[in-house]
């Protein structure tokens, strides 16, 4: 069974461990110092959020709203208490954003790492999902997307998102676009564009399974 929440389709009940009865806002726009995480005084960062269902040991989704202002890509700490949703706006908000005017992204610092070795003790294993975001892929010598583990695989999705500068091609030397070591990877509906680097590098020499799956991307 499924549950609309802030125009998200959320599941009341998921085999992964998500919790929907609670859900956290995130708004870089609207949020005030020592906000809450909800609709009316939410949270400025993303982290903040993922800490604070660490805190609690709790999985509620993170509905991070659109701002013309970049959120850090810090959101994988490595304490996180797994499984991670961070979700972004449905395609009918973004159209409806910006046909007003307003801010129609939720845009991602990179890289955005997810570090199974510096979470080797932690069970289970990281499970992350980035949806409906823009990773903005633009730092020298950097991934935009960096998924690793020598001791226990991870699982990263990513959904109806975007890896790529911002505007114009960027000639800044950026490296892969996702960068994959030891994890489990599925990306979906989502695009790699204008990147400098790699769209897709798996390191060969890696001591876990790498496993990935692409549909309906380009």
């Amino acid at each position: 069974r499924f549950k609309s929440i802030s125009g998200i389709c959320v599941p009341e009940h998921s085999r992964t461990g998500f919790q929907s009865q609670n859900i956290l806002y995130v708004d870089r726009d609207r949020c005030v110092v020592g906000g809450l995480g909800t609709q009316s005084s939410p949270y400025c960062e993303i982290t903040t959020a993922v800490m604070r269902n660490t805190a609690y040991q709790r999985s509620y989704p993170i509905r991070v709203m659109p701002s013309f202002n970049s959120y850090s890509g810090n959101v994988f700490p490595p304490d996180a208490f797994s499984p991670v949703w961070i979700v972004g706006p449905d395609q009918d908000e973004q159209n409806s954003r910006h046909s007003s005017g307003l801010a129609s992204e939720v845009v991602l610092e990179s890289p955005v790492v997810l570090d199974g070795d510096l979470r080797r003790n932690a069970d289970p294993p990281l499970e992350a999902i980035l949806d409906g975001v823009h990773i903005r892929n633009d730092v020298e010598r950097k991934d935009g997307i960096s998924c690793t583990a020598t001791y226990k695989r991870q699982t990263f999705r990513l959904r109806r998102s975007m890896i790529g500068p911002l505007g114009v091609v960027s000639n800044r030397q950026t490296m892969a676009a996702i960068y994959i070591n030891g994890c489990q990877v599925e990306i979906d509906r989502s695009a790699i564009v204008n990147n400098y680097g790699n769209a897709i590098e798996m390191d060969l020499k890696s001591t876990l399974p790498i496993d990935y799956t692409v549909t309906n991307s380009i």
